[in-house]
């Protein structure tokens, strides 16, 4: 028992000094690999040939990768030693549960990226990547990612993200964006190559306006987008548009046409000012709403086109009644 102990506390005391190899400034041709299981996975597919699992790798191995870095579901939660990987172009960390943060500055021929499955992947880094050409965050929790800079981008997949926001303004060649099931409330597709691309953006029940080229893009009939979700061309017909559809919230009337009653919703809390007008700006009746469905005698009203005013202190909102 005493021997196993010996041992045990000098394979630890080992272990201890050969990740020490490598601190903050490691030797002069090595690259510091502190997480075990990406230098794991290194080693086991020939990217470290010392194959010796301690903290750090030859330099030289790291610039001599080419090609496809995949790296699948390994359990890696630190990316720290990727930056030597500079000749990769492509680069799959997909369902490394425990991953939440990717700097590939320095990974300049990335044109491929996979952190799909990810759970935890709050963090993307991209600046400055020219080349990179698709992008693929599904299933992560990123609220956003700066895509200005990757003018060659042709793919970009965030179903199952928690977006808030994403501009692709700067990408002029993405032809295929999935947006599905994020927290989105803008998207910017400004980019003129609107009538060439795939573009998905539903369950995103706060996403009322898309910023695109040309409302009247007739590709733009195929977008598949929230019954809530409107295309725009610019800030302030967004604004126009919020507060048209904030105003539609205020009161609703039904049936309309509508002879003898009529329903008034509201949504306002307090007590509120009704009025009925023709068309020359005569009150033809006055009554006060409260919140809730609010039923109303026009049975005196004459048939014809009638506008309804509902008044606050704080607002008013006309909609047009036509009686039967």
């Amino acid at each position: 028992m005493k021997k196993t102990t010996y041992l045990l506390v000098i394979f630890m005391a080992f272990y201890s000094l050969t990740y020490a190899q490598c601190p903050v400034t490691p030797a002069p041709g090595y690259t510091c690999v502190p997480d075990v299981a990406f230098e794991q996975a290194l080693i086991d597919f020939n990217y470290d040939t010392e194959a010796i699992l301690d903290g750090r790798i030859l330099t030289v191995d790291a610039i001599a990768a080419t090609g496809s870095l995949s790296l699948p579901n390994k359990g890696i939660t630190d990316l720290t030693g990727l930056e030597a990987f500079i000749n990769i172009d492509a680069l799959n960390l997909s369902y490394n549960t425990g991953l939440t943060t990717a700097n590939l500055v320095a990974n300049v021929s990335l044109t491929d990226i996979n952190f799909e499955g990810c759970g935890v992947f709050s963090s993307l880094t991209v600046t400055g990547l020219t080349a990179l050409e698709n992008v693929n965050i599904y299933g992560t929790v990123l609220t956003t990612v700066d895509l200005s800079t990757n003018t060659a981008l042709l793919l970009f997949n965030a179903q199952n993200a928690t977006l808030a926001t994403i501009d692709l303004s700067a990408n002029g060649s993405v032809t295929n964006v999935n947006l599905r099931n994020n927290n989105l409330t803008s998207v910017d597709m400004r980019n003129g190559n609107n009538a060439n691309t795939v573009f998905r953006s539903d369950f995103n029940s706060s996403l009322t306006c898309i910023f695109v080229d040309d409302a009247t893009e007739p590709n733009l009939g195929v977008w598949i987008i929230d019954g809530g979700s409107t295309f725009v061309e610019t800030e302030p017909a967004c604004a126009t548009l919020s507060v048209e559809r904030a105003n539609a919230t205020v009161f609703s009337i039904f049936p309309n046409p509508a002879k003898g009653t009529v329903t008034i919703s509201s949504n306002l809390e307090e007590n509120t000012r009704l009025g009925i007008y023709d068309i020359t700006g005569k009150l033809m009746h006055s009554n006060t709403i409260s919140f809730g469905n609010n039923r109303l005698n026009i049975g005196a009203l004459s048939s014809g086109v009638y506008l309804m005013r509902v008044s606050t202190s704080t607002k008013t909102v006309t909609k047009k009644l036509i009686v039967n």
